[in-house]
């Protein structure tokens, strides 16, 4: 396929303040890693983004700003664009960053002692915020099936949903690490759960954007209206268009009385009244002009992970990496190399050069797993791979 952007294009990142790759060396203590470990992406925003922020600029007032109606209309039109999803404009709130507002709901929804579900391997910070909010981790752990395909242990789901503690379910959706996209039975299914117990969903859907050709996000909420009654959706376009510095998340909240005391919390004593100008720009930009760049990066990316899984089959057979539903994330089973988590990661770095996380760090069931961001030029995962399969051997 010939691509209208050049994803291939390597751009240098370095003395940027780039976390990625300036932080590398002090993170993991070596000195030229190949960074593959944060959810930050090496391309380039799409151009309309990018002179949308520049027109911005030339403007030279940076002062407080606010979300207007425009914005609104434009995040709606996305959703029911890409999405099918009838959002409508009061449901909106706004904070810096999703991990914001999944902290906020659990402090709004929960008490200290009540039980936060969260279903293992999963985005480390789910378990990090519930632990250090003085709230009960309930993990549903996640099945990984002889074909590396994670499933949902439904029975344990609903006996951890029925805990007395349960307050709050965590959703991720796409799943990161493991890059399943939920089918509408499974969403479903643990929606019905939570509802029959009085369990409130918060769905992380950061990587909504992200599912790949053969399978389809559906947004909680487009489920049904009491499912919708009984949810907070997070979204933002910072993992899709490459732009977590915007610090700009849309929370929807189709309850009024839940977004009502959801939004005490940001306004009466985090001063999230106003949103960063160059946010509000990118998101306006990236919604209205940046289907055809996405349409691009989602066969680019689903052709580094079917490369990389390829790959690894024909030189590595003893790894897996299986291609995952949605996301750029790679998740290498490692577990046949009989390495403990900390050995595992200690050779990736030094020995593969590669930085990467380890997979205990998303829960224990995630030992002996790597999570690689292959979002990056094809160059870069040939390099990775290349590494990986010649000290597989």
């Amino acid at each position: 396929m010939k691509f209208n952007y050049d994803f291939d294009k390597i751009i240098d990142r370095t003395g940027t303040s780039c976390a990625k790759w300036d932080s590398t060396e002090q993170i993991f203590g070596e000195k030229d890693l190949l960074p593959m470990w944060v959810a930050d992406m090496d391309f380039q925003s799409p151009p309309a983004i990018i002179d949308a922020l520049v027109k911005r600029a030339q403007h030279g007032f940076f002062g407080y700003s606010v979300i207007d109606a425009e914005y609104k209309e434009v995040v709606c039109s996305w959703f029911k664009r890409r999405h099918n999803w009838d959002v409508q404009p009061e449901w909106l709130t706004n904070v810096p960053q999703v991990i914001n507002a999944l902290s906020m709901s659990i402090l709004m929804f929960t008490q200290p002692g009540d039980g936060v579900l969260i279903q293992t391997p999963c985005y480390d910070e789910f378990a990090k915020k519930t632990k250090e909010t003085g709230r009960q981790v309930l993990d549903n752990r996640l099945i990984c099936g002889p074909d590396g395909r994670y499933t949902i242990d439904f029975d344990d789901f609903e006996k951890k949903a029925s805990d007395p503690r349960a307050r709050l379910f965590l959703l991720c959706s796409p799943h990161n690490p493991t890059g399943r996209v939920w089918t509408r039975e499974e969403l479903e299914r643990m929606s019905e759960i939570c509802l029959r117990h009085n369990v409130l969903i918060f769905s992380d859907e950061i990587h909504g954007d992200m599912a790949l050709e053969g399978h389809t996000h559906i947004n909680l909420p487009s489920l049904n209206d009491e499912v919708a009654q009984n949810c907070l959706v997070a979204t933002a376009i910072s993992k899709t268009f490459n732009c977590p510095s915007l610090y700009l998340a849309d929370i929807i909240i189709p309850n009024p009385e839940l977004k009502s005391r959801f939004d005490t919390l940001p306004i009466n004593y985090l001063n999230f009244s106003t949103s960063p100008c160059f946010g509000i720009e990118g998101v306006k930009a990236a919604y209205t002009h940046g289907d055809k760049w996405l349409d691009e990066l989602l066969i680019y990316i689903k052709g580094n992970l079917e490369y990389a899984s390829n790959f690894l089959k024909e030189n590595a057979p003893h790894l897996r990496m299986n291609v995952p539903d949605g996301t750029y994330f790679g998740w290498l089973d490692c577990r046949s190399v009989g390495l403990t988590h900390t050995d595992l990661e200690h050779f990736a770095v030094h020995k593969l050069k590669l930085a990467v996380l380890d997979g205990s760090q998303f829960g224990e069931n995630g030992a002996g797993f790597l999570r690689l961001n292959l979002g990056t030029q094809r160059s870069r995962v040939e390099t990775a791979m290349e590494r990986i399969a010649m000290a597989a051997q």
